[in-house]
């Protein structure tokens, strides 16, 4: 290939650029909403790779804190609550608005933390630890927060919302048919304890009759 017909290739390259250049400038005059959209577009992108505070501040905390009360596993890919009584009243409060670590815990649920058994923790029923796990919560990578995302919640359709309120409907019933049986059996029982006084009743009315018709007996053979 020669080089004049190199140079005609870039000039024809660059023409094409500014035609589409050109292009793009009409199509923002005309259509300006356009552009608004692809940037609010943009602007929902890079907040959704924005890191969650509450993730922020737990692994700052756990990378801070004495690794007595909370502190990584030794591979880093977890971490321990080692004492969460000491976590929640000194620790927690420092870093949240509250001092619940029923409150962190189901934060980190939330967010997609798995409980794990690690080596050495929970070792008995009695153990207070706890032991956390994700994927991309990590010990010296906190560049992956911003990966961990809360889970999106999907519309239900008019057809899901209708049997799952038909399912709904379903388990009150057999609920209230359940309830039913109980209440049946528990008047049945009181029935069968009311007969049983009954009889008692009056097995002692005929002893304290005669009992009655004795002391008169006695009385008159006295006399």
């Amino acid at each position: 290939m020669s080089k004049k017909t190199v140079k005609l290739m870039s000039v024809d390259d660059d023409d094409e650029d500014d035609k589409n250049e050109t292009h793009d400038a009409d199509v923002t005059k005309k259509y300006p909403n356009e552009k608004a959209g692809i940037q609010k577009t943009t602007d929902i992108k890079q907040r959704r790779k924005t890191c969650s505070g509450f993730l922020r501040k737990a692994y700052h905390m756990i990378e801070t804190c004495d690794s007595k009360i909370i502190g990584w596993t030794t591979d880093g890919k977890a971490f321990v609550i080692n004492d969460p009584d000491t976590l929640a009243s000194h620790i927690i409060p420092r870093y949240f608005k509250h001092s619940n670590i029923t409150s962190f815990v189901r934060q980190l649920n939330f967010y997609g933390f798995r409980k794990i058994r690690n080596e050495g923790v929970a070792s008995s029923r009695s153990s207070k630890k706890l032991c956390f796990r994700h994927d991309r919560f990590v010990r010296g990578r906190p560049d992956l927060l911003v990966e961990i995302q809360k889970p999106t919640s999907q519309k239900e359709s008019p057809s899901q919302k209708k049997l799952k309120g038909i399912e709904s409907l379903k388990s009150d019933i057999q609920n209230l048919k359940k309830n039913i049986t109980t209440l049946v059996d528990d008047v049945q029982r009181i029935k069968s304890v009311a007969k049983d006084i009954t009889k008692l009743a009056e097995i002692n009315q005929e002893r304290q009759e005669c009992l009655d018709s004795n002391k008169k007996v006695t009385k008159k053979a006295r006399i």
